[in-house]
């Protein structure tokens, strides 16, 4: 995962609740419609979580 400043002609752009979330057109291609995004924190340190995203390969 990294963080880009610029949005990209085939970046898939959606906001909620204010805030903008941009993803890559080659990344969706594999998150599916489903997803849902969290942040979670812990004594070891936090970071983002994709719920229901599809694992493995076809």
């Amino acid at each position: 995962m990294a963080l880009d400043g610029t949005i990209h002609p085939n970046d898939n752009v959606t906001e909620v609740d204010g805030i903008k979330v941009v993803v890559d057109g080659f990344t969706a291609m594999y998150l599916g419609d489903e997803v849902e995004l969290d942040y979670e924190e812990s004594r070891w340190g936090g970071g983002f979580r994709l719920h229901g995203a599809p694992s493995g390969s076809c």
